[in-house]
């Protein structure tokens, strides 16, 4: 069981980094993006929101933003069904079987 959630934390531990790194990676293009047009913005706006840099932009922000409140609900119910389980002394077995549903039903609704 220890190795089990040794696992889980370091799975989950990279799904946030992931996310963490999407976010960077978003803004560093933002920045680039800024750099390129500079004052000229407004003269080009409706070039750049149709572009398809802007879409891929957009996509990169979402993706990574969304790993990283995956990650850290994951990591919250995993913390909230160790002190469930340390607590009330629940059995394994069943703290298994509840996170599996519990992840499930998180990973349905987002």
């Amino acid at each position: 069981v220890k190795h089990t959630q040794i696992f889980t934390d370091k799975v989950i531990i990279l799904l946030i980094n992931f996310g963490d790194w999407l976010t960077g990676l978003y803004l560093m293009l933002v920045a680039s993006a800024d750099t390129y047009f500079g004052d000229e913005y407004c003269e080009a706006q409706f070039t750049w929101l149709y572009s398809s840099y802007c879409l891929a932009l957009g996509v990169v922000s979402t993706t990574g933003t969304l790993t990283s409140m995956f990650s850290m609900t994951l990591v919250s119910i995993s913390r909230a069904i160790n002190l469930l389980r340390n607590r009330l002394w629940i059995s394994s077995s069943v703290t298994q079987k509840s996170m599996i549903k519990i992840f499930s039903t998180v990973a349905v609704l987002l």
